[in-house]
């Protein structure tokens, strides 16, 4: 008869030793993706082999590495371990390996996308897709692991899982960015409507929309499901436009005030306990300071019809998106 052990000690969801380790991998890991957009944007040499994808790779490489020797290290110690990633944080793993292979193999077939190309490309879409699901993962096991507890508290590591992932769509989306130095400069310069105007007028309009979509809906997303710690929206909100900025070596950076004002007017709703005014409270201050920024720093020529009807569908788009999440319990601050 065989001697009964104990069984392992384990947790539902990640450790926070594992959601540090999320934090520090998936930072590596997108700061390499920022840093080849930004050598795309300055002429670097185009070749799969450079200094920004060795970041980008070696990033991913680390973390399925440590991820590997924490378990048996922990399992050796008799430390609590979490039961691993849920089956779709392993598809993102799987995902974004195959993306690395087919990269190179795209490449080598077809040579390096330029301009929007690098965007669009089926293999950096795979790449992102999985990145996506590894980035939310915190967020989404932490949720998981209170389902039907009420709001939990979110951890660094929750926010961060937040941030991230909207960095990584709003880098894939940068061609609609409303904190790309480079594009903001030339869709607000013109006056009158001509067609021309009018054309750089509406591609900016749309810029603040699809930003303010991507921002206001990670906004309305956290307050809806975590009990926030102070200046979480101001990070949610301001590490993204921040990231976007740098493509073009933060020309322009001082737009990206808006959205750490914006992210803190979100801030001071919760602070008052008023989590719910939230999605609202930030496309109210960020896009009015965005117009404000905008004038001094480039030549502006809006209208007040173009900008005001941009900052008022901004707000309305956020008390869409504020009704759409339903009734929100009031949110304290720890």
């Amino acid at each position: 008869m065989g001697i009964a052990t104990a069984p392992e000690p384990t947790t539902v969801g990640l450790t926070r030793r594992e959601q540090l380790a999320f934090v520090v991998f998936s930072t590596w890991i997108i700061a390499g993706l920022f840093l080849d957009g930004w050598s795309h944007e300055v002429n670097k040499p185009e070749t799969f082999f450079t200094p920004w994808h060795a970041l980008l790779y070696s990033g991913f490489g680390a973390a399925v590495l440590w991820s590997g020797v924490d378990s048996r290290i922990s399992k050796a110690r008799g430390e609590p371990v979490s039961q691993g990633l849920d089956s779709l944080a392993t598809v993102g793993v799987l995902l974004f390996a195959a993306g690395m292979v087919a990269d190179f193999v795209w490449h080598a077939a077809l040579g390096i996308e330029v301009n929007v190309e690098g965007l669009l490309s089926p293999t950096h879409l795979t790449l992102m897709t999985g990145g996506l699901i590894m980035a939310a993962t915190p967020a989404r096991m932490a949720m998981a692991d209170h389902a039907g507890a009420g709001k939990p508290l979110a951890t660094f590591g929750v926010v961060q899982s937040i941030a991230a992932t909207v960095a990584v769509i709003a880098f894939f989306t940068q061609f609609a960015s409303a904190f790309r130095g480079k594009t903001v400069a030339a869709n607000v310069v013109l006056h009158g409507m001509g067609p021309l105007a009018e054309d750089r007028a509406i591609r900016g309009v749309v810029a603040i929309m699809v930003t303010n979509v991507l921002l206001v809906g990670a906004v309305t997303y956290a307050t809806s499901r975590w009990r926030l710690p102070r200046g979480a929206l101001a990070l949610i909100v301001g590490v993204p436009a921040l990231a976007v900025s740098g493509l073009n070596g933060f020309d322009h950076a001082a737009l990206v005030a808006a959205a750490v004002l914006g992210g803190i007017a979100g801030d001071v709703a919760i602070a008052r306990h008023r989590a719910d005014l939230a999605p609202i409270a930030v496309p109210l201050v960020l896009w009015p300071a965005w117009v404000a920024i905008a004038a001094l720093v480039v030549p502006f020529g809006w209208s007040p019809n173009i900008w005001g009807g941009a900052i008022f569908l901004s707000v309305l788009t956020g008390v869409g998106l504020r009704l759409l999440a339903g009734a929100q319990p009031d949110t304290a601050v720890t």
